[in-house]
């Protein structure tokens, strides 16, 4: 993404946010001030950010127009430390409780956010895990909504 996209704060539609490895490009804080982004917002290139505060001040939670997100990694999946990180990295992307759509692609972490679980996510209709190699059994939660669940494991 160009560097200053967080300037264009009445945006309400941003259907692909694209995070790279080029310091010259947008940092995944900026999506903080989009506050009025609605419908659909994938976030792609999650290996590419190296700084947790910055995930901390992108704010999905206070997105409250977005029905579905969209996480895209690709990351090295073999090393732990990074691992611990991308788990960080995806507790802190908590997105707003109107959320209807959660899909995540090639994610390297350990383990499911706490927040997917959680009882205020009863507007969730569809999830899709695909794939996410390290959770292992990820069926332990439970949302008395979901209409559909798409996990992919090889």
């Amino acid at each position: 993404m160009p560097p200053q996209t967080g300037n264009l704060k009445q945006l309400q539609t941003l259907p692909e946010f694209i995070l790279s490895e080029n310091d010259h490009s947008s940092s995944i804080k900026e999506l903080g001030d989009l506050q009025q982004l609605g419908g659909q917002l994938c976030i792609s290139g999650l290996q590419n950010v190296n700084n947790f505060e910055d995930v901390l001040k992108a704010d999905l939670k206070g997105k409250k127009n977005l029905s579905k997100l969209v996480l895209k990694c690709k990351g090295d999946q073999t090393i732990d430390i990074r691992r611990e990180q991308y788990d960080k990295a995806l507790e802190a992307l908590q997105p707003h409780k109107n959320l209807e759509r959660l899909d995540i692609y090639e994610y390297p972490g350990s383990k499911f956010p706490s927040w997917v679980g959680n009882s205020e996510f009863s507007n969730m209709l569809s999830m899709s895990l695909v794939p996410c190699r390290h959770w292992g059994n990820y069926l332990f939660f439970e949302i008395y909504s979901l209409k559909i669940f798409m996990g992919w494991r090889p």
